[in-house]
């Protein structure tokens, strides 16, 4: 927690008896920022438990886990093995782990697997926590976008690009209005000095040594311009319009330095001399175009749905899975944290991330390896906090460590995933209950049959009884022997 407390072998020795987790007294509260418990240690590390650690970790846990771990003494606590069950119990739908995959046992994990066929409520856990994996990740996707639907990411694409015209026709309603104000000022002309304007250009030119690296083609138009003396205001921004494709897209260097040269001047609005009185009007109307280009060249995901470049099929994957992360800022500056438009770029990538994970459907097998995969690329790159707020981000990252839980085979394990022995223990399982009746009529005549049907019953309400141990909720956060964490380093 990073402050000094005293461990529960202090404080229990004051209160006169030995704690249990239920004495903790915890006051659930609803999860908000991170899922996982404030003052927890990742699983696997050395820790000693202690009373502020536990209450911390207890304080997002659902009723029923706080229940189920109620009697454990705090100093018995396995701590990473809690931390797991709390992770699966704060999410939309709890996922309830089995004990092998609570403790990251190689032993149990593949034991709890190999027995699924003879165990028939171990395949339905497993079944059942699929489910939930995949309902947890719409339930996020729902939670990060409440005000959008979309449950493809074209859809989703779409209220981007949607978003993003509307945006601009905004800004051009404005942008029409300042330079309506100025043309009404001077008589209905647009006052702008196209001579002026190319002779400010081309001293600009040779001043920089680029006079004859100057896009030949809108050079030329404002040649024209210069000499009909009659600038329109769609002349004015058809001309900043192209000259700015070409400062961004030429091939050339100097061809794009002389373009960008070429907007500078045109930026200054040179006005006639009758309409030099009429200087703010233009400064105002100048100042909101400018706005608006400039925000075009910064946001490349603006520029393309404005154009229509990229189509609906690929925009999110282009600029919101792939963007760069200062272009992902930009788009949520530029559309509204928040926004219907920011929730739909959470939405599409929910939406990415479940087809990443082999969802097609609710039954679909939810792969976690791909899932975090895909988590991981986002992250890695800092767009995850960018497309989501704190709370989806981080809930996301749950379902990524639970989904491990569940479905990961760390080294060591001894999974039969060819399936074999589990088909053989379920056949076996079959046919021990058209046996009973031959077993139990074996029971009265004294010899071998008597001993192996009690030698089979006992291995079989053994296995019982470790399967009913495995799906226990909170099943090995007790921890017993020399396993104790207390233990560790002494």
């Amino acid at each position: 927690t990073g402050a000094t407390i005293k461990t529960i072998q202090e404080v229990a020795p004051a209160m006169g008896k030995k704690l249990g987790v239920g004495e903790l007294q915890v006051q659930p509260t609803a999860p908000t920022a991170p899922t996982a418990p404030s003052g927890m240690v990742s699983a696997g590390a050395a820790v000693v438990p202690d009373a502020t650690t536990i209450k911390q970790a207890l304080s997002v846990a659902t009723p029923e886990l706080q229940q189920a771990i109620a009697s454990i003494p705090v100093d018995k606590v396995n701590l990473p093995t809690l931390q797991r069950h709390i992770e699966a119990d704060t999410l939309p739908v709890p996922v309830r782990l089995t004990e092998g995959q609570a403790t990251g046992d190689v032993v149990k994990l593949s034991n709890e697997q190999n027995r699924r066929g003879k165990d028939p409520v171990l395949a339905q856990r497993f079944n059942e926590q699929n489910g939930q994996l995949v309902e947890n990740l719409g339930l996020i996707r729902d939670k990060a976008a409440p005000d959008v639907y979309g449950t493809k990411k074209i859809e989703n694409s779409q209220g981007i690009i949607d978003a993003y015209k509307e945006l601009d026709t905004k800004l051009n309603t404005g942008i029409n209005a300042d330079y309506q104000a100025l043309r009404d000022a001077a008589g209905g002309q647009f006052p702008v000095d196209a001579p002026k304007l190319l002779q400010n250009v081309e001293a600009k030119l040779k001043k920089e040594l680029l006079s004859n690296e100057a896009p030949k083609g809108q050079f030329s138009e404002l040649q024209r311009l210069a000499k009909d003396q009659n600038m329109t205001f769609e002349d004015y921004l058809s001309l900043r319009r192209n000259l700015g494709d070409i400062a961004r897209t030429s091939q050339d260097g100097n061809t794009r330095k002389a373009a960008s040269y070429m907007i500078e001047e045109l930026e200054k609005l040179p006005l006639q001399k009758q309409a030099a009185a009429l200087k703010p009007l233009a400064d105002k109307a100048r100042a909101s175009a400018r706005a608006r280009f400039q925000m075009l060249e910064k946001d490349p995901a603006m520029k393309a749905a404005v154009d229509d470049i990229v189509p609906a099929d690929k925009f999110i994957d282009k600029f919101v899975i792939n963007g760069v992360n200062k272009n992902v800022q930009t788009m949520v500056n530029n559309l509204g944290r928040d926004s219907e438009a920011h929730q739909h770029m959470a939405a599409g990538t929910v939406n990415w991330l479940r087809d990443k994970a082999g969802v097609i459907d609710e039954k679909s097998n939810f792969s976690q390896k791909q899932y975090n995969d895909a988590l991981k690329k986002l992250d890695d790159v800092n767009n995850l906090q960018e497309i989501f707020n704190q709370e989806a981000a981080s809930k996301l990252k749950t379902l990524g460590n639970v989904a491990n839980y569940t479905q990961f085979q760390p080294r060591g394990t001894f999974v039969n995933n060819s399936n074999t022995l589990v088909g053989a223990l379920a056949q076996q399982a079959k046919n021990a209950v058209g046996t009973t009746v031959e077993g139990g009529l074996n029971l009265a005549v004294p010899g071998l049959q008597l001993g192996t049907s009690v030698m089979e019953m006992r291995a079989r309400r053994a296995s019982e009884a470790e399967t009913r141990k495995s799906l226990e909720l909170g099943a090995g956060t007790k921890q017993s022997g020399k396993n104790k964490l207390s233990d560790l380093g002494k």
